[in-house]
């Protein structure tokens, strides 16, 4: 098994975890989220524990109700981990 295998079996295990418990919806932006660090992960942006955190940090504040994205771009040399708004 590859990384990026690897990487999307692991990503894919703890997304099981955390949507066991939430609304469709939140399944649905989660997974969006997990897809978008899949294809990170393929250009060697991220690595998987910071990602797990990025996840499951995401998954309180969509539950309150903000809109998440992670890795957003602020500038041409600044990205933010995770950056929400609501």
């Amino acid at each position: 098994m590859n990384n990026k295998e690897r990487f999307e079996q692991d990503l894919t295990a703890l997304l099981s975890r955390l949507t066991a418990d939430v609304e469709k919806q939140v399944a649905d932006k989660l997974t969006s989220l997990k897809d978008w660090l899949v294809k990170l992960q393929m250009e060697n942006v991220v690595k998987i524990n910071h990602s797990v955190m990025e996840l499951v940090c995401a998954k309180h504040l969509i539950q309150k109700g903000y809109v998440v994205q992670l890795e957003y771009r602020l500038s041409d040399i600044l990205t933010c981990d995770l950056y929400s708004v609501k």
